[in-house]
């Protein structure tokens, strides 16, 4: 039988309330709390009975210590007498338990308890989500940046949903968890003046909901990565996600062990910063190594296709530069592929009208009921994208073999060489320095919309 358990518990810090009542109910299932990282809280097999538990918290307490203060010990030794054992520490959140069914309660003064709470919570908890809202709030920032000014970039590209996604849930978590908690603050510091105790919040149910999106937009991410069959990408994010979670195992490790040798905290906080970089170093430089390797193995040959444009100048027109370079940028999702296209002249040569440039976008809608969402969107970047007072205005698809086509008009009404070109499941926005023949409109139109 497993005599040790695991579990990612979403309860705040300051949640002394919850984590009472949750811990009474693990014990009665046979659980006692044993350890607490930021990572997982760690259960020993016991028989399952009814204790009571008490959270209090020691806002001078230093998780890199290797033994409580003189004047923790004291208060613990306080604490036995009255009934009270230590089950375990979590930076200043001291937890205990009782096999008494009424014991002495460890705090007795509503105004002293908030403070301690307060004070508890300012030295690491209050801080770190303060840190993370800002980091949350940056990458929603670029999350609404990229669906309001780059829609089409944002739906055909995994990586950028679930960075900008987690980092919008990120932010979204820390507002509420600090709206919590500075709301009962204010309240609990009012309650107390009348000698009243009252019960902290639970953001728990809030919690896993975030943690259930999180988990769902990871999944989602490797479900694209493998339906493009970029094995080689799905290793080399396996390989990283590995080097992360391994680095931050470590830095606890690595504090348990100097703790054990009797470090002092500061020396324990040093050498574990330093150790877990190194580590951290060693670590993501083996998963690029061995990323790097594996791209030059037959086996990911396939993830490495470049895909070959479809469209290039020399299709259209006979010319004599030689020097044109073609820029070519993939990117696919379940819901959205694009490729981006720029022919353009050698960085050493000087920019000419004579030198006849290209460049495009083209998307393929994998999802049928969001074609007219996404051709929408094509259409009003190009518009947005361009110059003030440039319209798009509908001309003849017929030429490009495109069922709607818009042309770029300026203020003027002169038409500019920039086209939105719509087909049965293909979006395309491509801009020449040159004024297309019908003849070079058929030809790129066969080019573009080959299925």
């Amino acid at each position: 039988m497993k005599e040790k358990k695991r579990r990612l518990e979403p309860l705040s810090f300051y949640d002394h309330t919850g984590i009472e009542k949750h811990l009474v109910k693990m014990a009665q299932k046979g659980w006692m709390i044993e350890r607490i990282t930021n990572q997982f809280w760690t259960y020993r097999k016991i028989e399952p009975q009814t204790l009571q538990f008490a959270v209090t918290y020691y806002p001078k307490a230093n998780d890199f210590a290797p033994s409580p203060t003189d004047a923790q010990q004291i208060f613990y030794d306080f604490s036995a007498r009255t009934g009270w054992e230590l089950a375990c520490t979590w930076f200043q959140m001291q937890i205990f338990h009782s096999t008494t069914e009424n014991p002495i309660p460890i705090d007795t003064d509503p105004v002293y308890e908030v403070e301690t709470i307060h004070k508890a919570c300012k030295a690491n908890y209050l801080r770190a989500y303060w840190f993370l809202l800002i980091v949350g709030l940056v990458g929603t920032y670029f999350l609404i940046s990229g669906l309001i000014g780059h829609t089409l970039h944002f739906f055909s590209s995994p990586s950028n949903m679930v960075i900008y996604t987690c980092a919008f849930l990120l932010f979204l978590m820390c507002a509420v968890e600090l709206w919590t908690y500075y709301t009962w603050h204010k309240k609990a510091t009012r309650a107390a003046e009348d000698g009243i105790f009252m019960d902290t919040p639970s953001t728990a149910p809030f919690q896993r909901v975030i943690l259930t999106v999180l988990v769902i937009s990871f999944a989602l991410w490797i479900i694209n990565l493998v339906f493009a069959k970029n094995a080689l990408m799905v290793c080399i994010a396996a390989l990283v996600f590995g080097a992360i979670f391994g680095t931050r195992y470590m830095g606890e490790a690595v504090k348990r062990f100097y703790k054990r040798k009797r470090l002092s905290a500061g020396l324990n906080r040093v050498l574990t910063v330093l150790t877990t970089f190194v580590f951290g170093l060693v670590l993501m430089g083996t998963a690029l190594t061995v990323g790097t390797l594996l791209s030059k193995s037959e086996v990911f040959s396939e993830s490495l296709r470049i895909e070959e444009a479809p469209l290039k100048v020399h299709d259209l027109m006979e010319t004599d530069y030689q020097g044109h370079i073609t820029l070519s940028s993939p990117d696919s999702s379940l819901l959205l592929s694009r490729l981006k296209v720029e022919q353009r002249h050698h960085f050493d040569d000087e920019p000419s009208p004579d030198i006849p440039v290209m460049k495009y976008e083209l998307y393929q809608v994998k999802v049928p009921f969001l074609y007219d969402f996404f051709a929408g969107q094509i259409q009003r970047i190009a518009v947005l994208a361009s110059e003030d007072g440039v319209a798009l205005s509908e001309v003849d698809g017929a030429p490009w073999g495109a069922s709607t086509a818009y042309q770029l008009t300026a203020a003027d009404g002169t038409f500019i060489d920039r086209f939105v070109l719509c087909y049965e499941d293909r979006l395309v926005d491509i801009e020449l320095n040159w004024t297309p023949t019908e003849e070079q409109m058929v030809i790129a139109g066969e080019k573009l919309d080959t299925r």
